[in-house]
């Protein structure tokens, strides 16, 4: 008897991260340009803001259902947020550093991120900041109801760096 082998579906896509999320968005960015000259930009750029932000929430909350131990502190939450970057996907399409923070907070800077590059590249960073970068400010309760974010800058907007502040803070 031989064994199964791997259907091709399932088998391991040859390409580069950068080519993988270009070939993903280019089409989905033709798509928002089509829907913004049907229907208006404004209308367009709300749909898609909600739908990216209760995305990127859901998919935050079953991420927390999975962590053994919830988060207690601010401390906990940046050790799983440099766990969560060390994966294989996020450390070849992000590059973090973590400078010192205040007491009650935790700083990450983004220094490099391809979907930035990617977005820039499509001429499409209005797109890419609803889709990507406007969603962390909807997530950051998602992993906590403490967790509160600051951030003014990103590279999406053309910045040397995302600034990202979390803050935890007791609800009331």
């Amino acid at each position: 008897m031989t064994e199964q082998s791997e259907h091709k579906f399932r088998s391991k896509y040859e390409s580069t991260y950068a080519d993988f999320l270009k070939d993903i968005y280019s089409s989905r960015v033709t798509l928002v340009r089509e829907f913004e000259n049907q229907i208006g930009k404004e209308k367009t750029h709300r749909i898609l803001q909600d739908f990216y932000e209760r995305e990127a929430v859901e998919n935050i909350k079953s991420l927390m259902k999975g962590v053994n131990k919830p988060l207690e502190s601010i401390e906990d939450f940046g050790s799983l947020m440099k766990q969560l970057s060390t994966n294989e996907f996020s450390s070849n399409t992000q590059t973090h550093d973590y400078p010192d923070s205040d007491p009650g907070t935790f700083s990450m800077c983004t220094r490099e991120c391809l979907w930035a590059d990617v977005f820039k590249e499509l001429e499409a960073t209005d797109l890419g900041y609803l889709m990507f970068c406007q969603t962390d400010f909807a997530v950051a309760p998602a992993f906590h109801p403490n967790i509160h974010l600051e951030r003014k800058k990103t590279l999406m907007q053309g910045d040397d760096v995302c600034d990202f502040t979390y803050h935890w803070k007791k609800q009331k």
